[in-house]
């Protein structure tokens, strides 16, 4: 299940659930997300939250900036919350190119 809500023209935040994972049957994670998104200009700017029943959590920050109707750069940050084990952090950059 899944519902997004636009704010305002620049402005959209979102929650999304699932019973398990498509691949996985009899496994029942059930994560719950929450996103919010706003474009200024070119870039558009998110961070969500997701935890699962387990209670490992996920932080997520981004920006993706469109360079043309085809090409932009993105990059985001995450932070896990393990409930036991270590917490990570990771990073990401690219490029995306539509066709």
């Amino acid at each position: 299940m899944c519902a997004s809500f636009d704010i305002t023209d620049a402005t959209t935040i979102g929650y999304t659930t699932q019973s398990r994972q498509w691949n996985q049957p009899t496994l029942t994670p059930r994560p719950n997300e929450y996103v919010a998104s706003h474009t200024v200009g070119d870039t558009t700017f998110s961070v969500g939250y997701g935890k699962v029943k387990s209670g490992t959590a996920y932080t997520t920050v981004g920006a993706e900036k469109k360079l043309g109707d085809n090409f932009s750069m993105y990059a985001g940050y995450e932070m896990t919350d393990v409930v036991s084990g270590t917490d990570t952090n990771d990073m990401a950059a690219g490029i995306k190119f539509t066709f």
